[in-house]
């Protein structure tokens, strides 16, 4: 027979085991990460490749994250601007940044002010290297990177190299072959790789560097001259054209791979899945010729490789930024 006692005890059990459940029961209801549309900052002006890219692949993004993925062009600074607006934001996974790991690897000596590298962000995913020739006016006496160098070598200082800027990736890869080939090449800086191009189309200067999207053309009709691919691989579109490893044995490059960043304390739960997402965005054969025709190498790393190539890439960015006597202009 069941008593009062016993059956105010079997009710009060009742409700306490109900009440200790109840935090599990709200956790395993949570909502999955994301709730909300994500923001993805890009330090440079809208249009040029990276920028396309991006836009190529976030339609598929949001569709593997179930929530629009915006695309935010934040130029200036020397890429600042941009990484300093990831930097200061809230880490839920909601805000990334996408730049050149030279953008972050240059900000303590373009502007020592701002105190921050790449260590500062969460990685998630280093994903695109662009494949940048070395090219040279056809007025030069030189049809390949050993005559190159031997005709830099009898005219010490006469050679010149346009580039985008002081300080920028093409600038660190001149001195880098200078140090390696034992050659002084004069730097005649632009603001902008297409000017830069244009006067060794019009033999003003003597060599200078491009990606296939932007001088392609120039060098199938013979306005340029391709010496040198500046990457571990072949461009399947111009395969005679040596990599610079196979023509100057030696020579370490500074990093100039896209990728990924989040806000210093993003959970790894979220990284994980946000790695996952741009996995399954970036694997379609419309992904892959695109990155082909416009000169591009897929990396998709994991977030610790990432992580690695930063590291590597600080190594051999310093010691060329030093002997350059990078600093604000």
């Amino acid at each position: 027979m069941l008593t009062r006692s016993r059956f105010l005890r079997a009710t009060i059990g009742a409700t306490l085991g109900t009440l200790c459940l109840l935090p599990f029961a709200s956790q395993a209801q949570a909502p999955a990460w994301p709730t909300q549309p994500i923001k993805i900052i890009l330090p440079t002006p809208a249009g040029i490749g990276p920028d396309v890219w991006l836009r190529r692949i976030t339609p598929r993004l949001a569709e593997k994250l179930g929530q629009p993925v915006v695309v935010d062009n934040k130029p200036g600074g020397n890429g600042i601007i941009g990484a300093r607006t990831v930097l200061t934001a809230a880490p839920d996974g909601y805000t990334l940044l996408f730049t050149s790991v030279a953008e972050i690897l240059a900000v303590k000596y373009l502007n020592p002010t701002s105190s921050f590298g790449t260590e500062n962000f969460v990685p998630v995913m280093a994903a695109i290297e662009p494949q940048m020739f070395f090219v040279t006016s056809p007025n030069l006496p030189a049809k390949n990177m050993k005559e190159f160098i031997a005709h830099a070598q009898s005219r010490k200082g006469e050679v010149t190299f346009g580039t985008s800027g002081v300080g920028s990736p093409f600038h660190l890869t001149a001195q880098s072959l200078s140090q390696t080939a034992h050659v002084n090449l004069t730097h005649v800086p632009y603001k902008g790789t297409l000017p830069a191009i244009q006067d060794v189309i019009g033999g003003r200067i003597d060599s200078g560097f491009g990606s296939v999207a932007g001088i392609g053309q120039f060098m199938q009709k013979g306005q340029l001259r391709p010496l040198a691919v500046l990457s571990h691989q072949r461009n399947k579109g111009f395969a005679d054209v040596p990599t610079i490893y196979e023509a100057v044995p030696g020579i370490t490059l500074p990093p100039d791979w896209f990728g990924f960043w989040a806000p210093s304390g993003t959970p790894q739960s979220v990284v994980a899945t946000l790695n996952k997402a741009l996995l399954a965005a970036m694997d379609s054969p419309d992904n892959a010729n695109w990155l082909q025709t416009n000169g591009f190498v897929q990396i998709g790393s994991t977030p610790e490789k990432q992580t690695e190539m930063s590291r590597q890439g600080r190594d051999v960015y310093d010691p060329l930024a030093k002997a350059i006597n990078l600093r604000p202009e």
